[in-house]
């Protein structure tokens, strides 16, 4: 017989992902989501754009769309020759506002 008490509600564990592009957006590698491997190439044809700072990013047409399916928070990893900076973004940033705003953590990441 099944108990009748309710049972606790679960709080909601954000879908993370982690997205390692270079500054043209090409995806050199990801993490977490491997069942989204295919998207994630398709996601490689379609970069970002840093725009006003080098703290804003407009997504491409696509690209919302994209992460929405995969994610509510990930990681993005902008590489370049030099360093590699590791941004938290929020999608409901870009819903609001109609962008990404990132936040760089204060230590480069980089992966070999």
């Amino acid at each position: 017989m099944e108990d009748p008490r309710p049972r606790p509600i679960q709080p909601e564990v954000p879908r993370q992902k982690v997205l390692i592009l270079d500054l043209n957006g090409l995806l050199l590698r990801t993490y977490k989501g491997v069942a989204e491997a295919e998207r994630a190439r398709e996601f490689g044809h379609l970069p970002v754009s840093p725009v006003g700072s080098r703290m804003t990013y407009v997504p491409r047409v696509g690209v919302s769309s994209f992460l929405a399916a995969v994610a509510t928070k990930f990681t993005l990893i902008i590489w370049t020759s030099r360093t590699s900076r590791k941004m938290y973004m929020l999608l409901n940033d870009m819903e609001e506002r109609g962008f990404f705003q990132t936040h760089v953590s204060r230590h480069s990441v980089v992966y070999g």
